[in-house]
């Protein structure tokens, strides 16, 4: 905590993050959110998108004491799959809304995120969502997702022909994203698939991450999309090991969401992230 703290003032000091007009006075526990009166909140822009990943990829990118939920298996040509839901796209003023003020901890950045149902540590049979990858390009998100046990790593994000291409620090490709129209709409599958997304994002809004310290926190993770505008689209996804963990890369195919229910939407939302408590 101490050396989170340090390297979160010495960010502050040196303008990094972009303070509001009302300035707060910090400390160590503030910036874990451990309070029930803080959240934080972004609007979002990007594409959902719902993927089966093979079952065993799923289970090796759990930390120990989550699993994956026995339901949510799914019997595929290539044997049992689980379903993921990546976000990939761009945060647009992540602010942390304390007691004392607000603080906007990063203007813009861009994230890819790899979320899944789970089961929590105490075998209360209750569902999380839990993110166990994500990519970032911006140091002071990586540094409060850490705090939320967020497993951010730094990427470095730019556009390729239809798409976008995210590189680790060493040069290593780390996803390849592209994204191809939607022909011919079927707007009634299209709106029955849609209200089946919300619904399944709605069932892991109850969130869980596991901080570095092994310590599981607890949250609320809320979409906002009464408020929302989506449009259908085909994408086509590369993890690569360097994403996901050696051997466990893979090309996926998510179709445009009026195609299948495991599919993709570009979207524009706002989120907010609050009710920060143990884990039951």
């Amino acid at each position: 905590m101490k050396i989170l703290f340090a390297l979160l003032l010495c960010l502050v000091a040196t303008n990094v993050f972009a303070q509001t007009a009302t300035p707060i006075e910090l400390d160590p526990e503030m910036l874990f959110l451990e309070h029930s009166g803080v959240t934080s909140s972004a609007t979002s822009t990007g594409l959902l998108s719902m993927i089966l990943v093979p079952l065993h990829t799923a289970i090796e990118t759990l930390p120990a004491g989550l699993s994956v939920v026995p339901s949510k298996i799914e019997k595929t040509k290539n044997g049992l799959g689980y379903p993921v839901v990546l976000f990939i796209g761009s945060h647009k003023n992540l602010t942390a809304h304390y007691p004392e003020g607000d603080f906007v901890v990063a203007p813009q950045y861009n994230e890819i995120t790899f979320t899944m149902a789970v089961h929590g540590p105490h075998d209360s049979g209750k569902v999380y969502g839990y993110t166990s990858k994500i990519m970032v390009d911006n140091v002071p998100a990586m540094l409060l997702g850490w705090s939320l046990g967020y497993p951010k790593v730094l990427a470095k994000f730019s556009s390729s022909k239809d798409g976008m291409l995210a590189e680790n620090p060493l040069g290593q490709l780390m996803a390849d994203i592209q994204t191809y129209p939607d022909s011919q709409l079927n707007m009634a599958q299209y709106k029955a698939n849609l209200a089946q997304m919300m619904a399944q994002a709605s069932e892991i809004s109850a969130t869980i991450g596991r901080r570095a310290d092994g310590k599981f926190i607890c949250f609320d993770f809320v979409w906002q999309f009464q408020q929302a505008r989506f449009a259908p689209v085909n994408v086509r996804l590369q993890l690569r090991d360097a994403f996901l963990g050696a051997g466990l890369g893979g090309e996926f195919d998510s179709p445009a969401l009026d195609k299948g229910s495991n599919g993709s939407v570009q979207f524009t939302s706002a989120w907010k992230m609050n009710g920060f408590r143990e884990c039951e």
